[in-house]
């Protein structure tokens, strides 16, 4: 056991300010759409084509698409997409849902409209994620946001 004359000093903690790394940052490296807004969560971005390529390949009806698809990777790396399923005449079907895709299972389905509009596994039957927590929250409203701002009311 170490004696008081042996023992060294831990040096002083560096505190870095708050301000000098941001907690979240844009997730996806795709060239954003011309009508991706601005001022949505600073942790949304436009989902890459390959996400939404492996939920477009799952909607239950071929007249449907995926439109307003938002990225926020959570800081445990958990990929949610929120997006809206829009008909080929241009109704929208759903405005907001939520996608998560795992590295177990691939693309699953969060929300209910999720569910109803793909064939995708349910995400918490895979997955222990709460539904209402902040990162499905905040994904989904800002696909909800990007819908709105597209003239989706």
């Amino acid at each position: 056991m170490p004696t008081a004359s042996t023992r060294t000093a831990l040096p002083a903690p560096v505190l870095i300010p708050a301000t000098t790394t941001p907690k979240f940052t844009r997730t996806a490296t795709v060239t954003p759409s011309p009508d991706f807004p601005a001022g949505l969560d600073s942790r949304c971005s436009q989902a890459p084509a390959e996400l939404v390529a492996k939920i477009s390949a799952k909607l239950t009806d071929p007249n449907h698409r995926v439109a307003h698809a938002v990225l926020l990777t959570s800081v445990t790396g958990t990929p949610y997409i929120g997006a809206s399923i829009v008909a080929a005449d241009g109704l929208m079907i759903e405005k907001s849902d939520v996608w998560v895709n795992t590295k177990s299972r691939g693309m699953t389905a969060a929300t209910s409209g999720a569910r109803r509009t793909t064939n995708l596994p349910k995400t918490t039957d895979v997955l222990d994620i709460d539904l209402g927590g902040d990162d499905v929250q905040t994904v989904d409203m800002c696909a909800w946001k990007w819908a709105q701002a597209s003239g989706y009311n």
